[in-house]
């Protein structure tokens, strides 16, 4: 008999699935964000972090994005940043950083300092990747160890 531990492990699997999906896409797009920027958004002023915006993915994983104040024209924009950190101390209230934006549409801008986060983005993708498949080994290597391996 299969029992509940079965149905416990696949919700599980999913669940686990679905946060590292989300984890991954959001790394991929903010890549993808930074690339659009270095090629489109010429227009730059300064940006002053005004609060840190924080999110608790599945697992307790915890990321954090900072919203900027900033002026163009003036206009003044309060905008969350595309950029993200895994560190409490990416980005501090406060903090001025130069941004590049869109001169068509001043909403669309990225921190000029972009190289950081995208080299994180890149490092968070790989980990979870990592994790994704030693978890799914060890699954793997669970149900063989619970119903038993035999070579035919």
């Amino acid at each position: 008999m299969i029992g509940n531990w079965l149905v416990n492990l696949v919700m599980g699997i999913v669940t686990a699935v679905v946060s590292f999906q989300t984890v991954l896409e959001s790394c991929e797009e903010l890549k993808a964000e930074i690339k659009k920027a270095r090629k489109f958004y010429t227009g730059t002023t300064k940006a002053r972090v005004i609060r840190v915006e924080e999110e608790v993915f599945l697992g307790g994983r915890i990321y954090y994005w900072p919203v900027f104040h900033y002026e163009i024209k003036g206009v003044e924009y309060e905008k969350r940043s595309r950029l993200f950190t895994d560190q409490i101390t990416g980005f501090d209230i406060g903090q001025v950083c130069e941004i590049r934006y869109n001169l068509d549409n001043p909403n669309e801008f990225m921190v000029a300092e972009d190289q950081k986060s995208y080299d994180q983005a890149n490092s968070i993708a790989m980990k979870h990747v990592a994790v994704l498949a030693g978890g799914s080994a060890l699954v793997i290597l669970g149900i063989f160890l619970k119903f038993g391996w035999s070579r035919g």
